[in-house]
């Protein structure tokens, strides 16, 4: 119930973050979901929303900085931009090779945030 309570914190946290375009709040959620602690326990129990929560929350981050900063191009923000891709191919990958069940809303978010990204990619 308390991690059920956590991830929609989360979640939460990142609506705030892209209605009021807020870096620092991204951050957080990113590192939160970076330590060691935390990765095991989320990615491992909660595989679809750990990795959306992370693979969402680096995808706006890198849109923020991006218009922040004209669109020019940058090391750091393209990592960050990978970073986004390989969290929501992690999901597609394992609903196509059947080792995550999907349902039609959850396949459609993870499909156009992974469009959105790959899209960056060629600009």
């Amino acid at each position: 119930m308390l991690i059920d309570f956590k991830l929609k914190m989360y979640e939460l946290l990142l609506e705030y973050a892209q209605t009021y375009e807020s870096s620092e709040t991204l951050n957080n959620v990113i590192s939160e979901f970076e330590k060691p602690e935390n990765k095991q326990f989320f990615f491992y129990k909660f595989p679809f929303r750990a990795n959306y929560i992370c693979g969402t929350a680096n995808f706006y981050l890198f849109n923020i900085l991006h218009q922040k900063n004209n669109a020019k191009f940058s090391k750091s923000r393209l990592e960050i931009l990978l970073k986004a891709k390989y969290y929501l191919l992690k999901i597609y990958s394992q609903y196509i090779n059947k080792k995550l069940i999907l349902n039609e809303g959850q396949l459609e978010i993870t499909v156009s945030m992974l469009s959105g990204c790959l899209s960056q990619s060629w600009r």
